[in-house]
């Protein structure tokens, strides 16, 4: 039997492999950023720094959620700071210049002329393509902003339906001395459960991965107060982790910043009526798990900083997701 091997190290260590990574892998494919139940009202803006460009995406007086640049075009400020905010009028933090719900120019503050001085082109908010998808919202970097998500497979694009009548409550985020590459291995490998989470292997009664065309699931069997119960945890390529409760769920987005840092952000969603207690148990679970699969990450890093480690093997039995992620990847040697 030929076992297949691990990616080697330049893959992981140079920032001509992150740039290919950002360039051809993030930016060029659709992504869930949010869950549209982040943004009920009118006004309600999420903002984000997403593969190094800033962006928000928002719901507009219509109801209809669009993205956009978070770059003001007199002289590319903000216009939102990161995170969760409304307001009805998209204006810019650093000089007031306001925005109408298409992006185009609607006031400019003390300039010494009036908006006719300009061309509309020119100074209108940079969209990006957005799409929402049960509930689910997407976003693309590289395509015209009218583009919409248009699955690769007939696959269903979610195996398994989110709960309904959810509320967005909050986020957790986490940072990584280490290669994207190298969390999102331990994320697609239920090999390493049973050694670096013991305390989840005592709740979780059975798992498989199934890699699939877009996406990769995980199920489990869980142990829980009210009985055992099915859950799924979807990675939905190229950066979003979808883990879903009997209750709500979770949005993971890996976010990488730099060939040997990574940003990971929860996002939570429950039913409306979810106790504080509900809310605890699930940050409280990520609390315990994730320090663990952050030290794994860092000191494979650190080996393949050394040199002490170059290619290792995969398991035909646990890890063919990894292998399945391998060849998704862009050709490092082009």
């Amino acid at each position: 039997m030929e076992i297949m091997r691990t990616l080697e190290p330049y893959c992981y260590l140079t920032k001509d492999a992150f740039t290919k990574d950002t360039e051809e892998y993030f930016k060029k494919s659709w992504v869930i950023l949010t869950h549209e139940s982040m943004l009920p009202n009118p006004g309600d803006t999420f903002a984000i720094k997403l593969f190094g460009v800033p962006i928000f995406v928002r719901r507009s007086s219509s109801g209809v959620i669009d993205g956009y640049i978070n770059s003001c075009p007199h002289r590319g400020g903000p216009l939102f700071w990161e995170g969760l905010e409304n307001r009805k009028i998209i204006s810019c933090k650093y000089h007031a210049w306001s925005f109408g719900d298409s992006g185009n120019l609607k006031g400019i503050s003390d300039f010494g002329c009036d908006i006719s001085c300009f061309d509309n082109e020119e100074t209108s908010l940079g969209r990006i393509a957005t799409d929402v998808i049960d509930g689910f919202v997407f976003v693309n970097l590289s395509l015209d902003a009218d583009a919409k998500y248009e699955p690769a497979s007939d696959e269903d694009i979610f195996p398994q339906e989110a709960p309904k009548d959810t509320r967005y409550y909050g986020e957790l985020s986490f940072e990584i001395k280490a290669n994207w590459k190298l969390y999102l291995e331990g994320w697609l490998d239920i090999y390493h459960l049973r050694y670096l989470h013991p305390s989840l292997v005592r709740r979780v009664k059975e798992c498989r991965i199934t890699p699939k065309a877009l996406y990769a699931i995980i199920d489990g069997t869980v142990d829980v107060p009210e009985g055992i119960r099915k859950r799924a945890w979807i990675w939905m390529h190229p950066c979003t982790g979808v883990a879903y409760y009997e209750n709500g769920f979770a949005i993971e987005l890996l976010l990488p910043i730099s060939k040997d840092e990574t940003q990971v952000k929860f996002l939570f969603f429950l039913q409306k009526g979810a106790t504080p207690e509900d809310v605890e148990n699930r940050i409280g679970i990520l609390k315990e798990l994730f320090p663990e699969d952050k030290l794994a990450a860092e000191h494979v890093q650190s080996t393949l900083e050394a040199g002490v480690f170059t290619t290792g093997f995969l398991s035909p039995k646990h890890e063919g997701c990894l292998d399945d992620f391998h060849r998704r990847l862009p050709d490092y040697r082009a």
